[in-house]
């Protein structure tokens, strides 16, 4: 079967290196900091318009995390020495993950919520890189008024890809080179609401879910190998696919920078997508696979939840304090719920817990 002798990513995206290196030689700032230098110049038109009495539509964006009764955010880095006692933990410094919450605050009155998870790959270091860009430049696009939509929110995404691959770029000592030795890229996990609506914009493996009355009603598709495989119809059922998947289970096939195979709305590609209607009570979770994998995400979070009446404070510390225990890789711990026990992971865990009617 074809997907079995499919190239690597890396070797994948390779084909295209002479192609960006054209490019950027061509535009050689073109990088982040080329992207704030627009933002920034629409920001003092806008500024001049207003004062010349041209009607001109202000941005009120706030990019920080959100604490209260209605959402609150955590980031902990992976552990050092897990398996030793809890209270001798030593923990990585600075952490691959990184976290957003953004508030927009339209004219009408209305207001967008974003929120969102980057999971940083590519090594210690080169992984925390891409994840910084990526949030820089959502949290740029909604400070310039590019963000209104979940399209706008995709797109925001797409430049993030091109900063983080002109910035591996800019690290070339030869750019004719094809050595891909600062690989990097991140996961990306992006949820926007503007009154009942309700959008997922993912890639990778970070993964966002609506919980409603104690039950989980609908969550993202992991772009892992097997969504691969699926999507291009092979028989995952098949002793050969089983053995080929059993080693390569955690392969992410769809990330910022390495590349992007697939950027889904509400679990679809295209433009096919309508949003989810949310109900008030509704709780929105996002997290990066650091606690996703430990944890059974059809039914612990809702459980949890559930067991602490909404408070969404006490909710947190429990399920980042169970992916937390559950830190030794190939060991299976038991779950909350009925499904077969969780292999364990120690990584960086982020998670996002956020009620609808915060955005109501």
């Amino acid at each position: 079967m074809e997907i079995f002798t499919a190239k690597t990513e890396s070797e994948n995206r390779r084909q295209y290196l002479p192609e960006l290196v054209a490019v950027y030689k061509r535009y050689s700032d073109m990088r982040f900091s080329s992207l704030a230098r627009t933002a920034q110049e629409q920001a003092e038109l806008i500024t001049l318009l207003d004062y010349l009495g041209v009607p001109a539509e202000k941005t009120n964006a706030d990019p920080t995390y959100r604490k209260g009764p209605l959402g609150i955010c955590i980031l902990v880095p992976e552990i050092k020495n897990p398996g030793d006692e809890e209270k001798d933990y030593v923990y990585k410094n600075p952490s691959e993950d990184t976290i957003s919450t953004i508030t927009i605050n339209n004219k009408d009155g209305s207001k967008i919520l974003i929120d969102a998870v980057f999971d940083g790959m590519g090594g210690h270091g080169s992984g925390e890189r891409a994840s910084f860009i990526a949030k820089d430049v959502l949290e740029t696009a909604a400070l310039a008024g590019w963000i209104k939509t979940a399209e706008d929110v995709r797109r925001a995404l797409v430049l993030a890809d091109l900063a983080i691959t002109m910035e591996q770029i800019s690290d070339k000592s030869d750019l004719n080179t094809l050595d891909r030795s600062n690989d990097m890229g991140t996961t990306a996990v992006v949820t926007l609401q503007k009154g009942d609506e309700f959008y997922g914009i993912h890639c990778g493996d970070s993964e966002y879910r609506l919980i409603r009355d104690g039950k989980m009603v609908f969550k993202s598709a992991s772009h892992s190998l097997e969504y691969d495989m699926k999507k291009q119809g092979a028989d995952i059922e098949s002793d050969v696919a089983q053995q080929f998947l059993k080693n390569s289970r955690n392969v992410v096939v769809s990330a910022l920078g390495a590349p992007v195979k697939y950027l889904d709305i509400n679990n679809l590609g295209g433009f096919g997508y309508t949003p989810l209607t949310l109900q008030p009570d509704d709780v929105v979770a996002i997290c990066s696979d650091g606690v996703n994998d430990p944890l059974c995400g059809d039914h612990e979070y809702a459980i949890v939840i559930n067991d602490c009446e909404g408070n969404l404070e006490q909710a947190i510390s429990i399920i980042m304090d169970l992916a937390k225990k559950r830190n030794k890789k190939k060991q299976l711990y038991q779950t909350m719920c009925e499904c077969e026990d969780r292999e364990g992971k120690n990584d960086d865990r982020s998670l996002i817990l956020r009620k609808a009617k915060a955005g109501m």
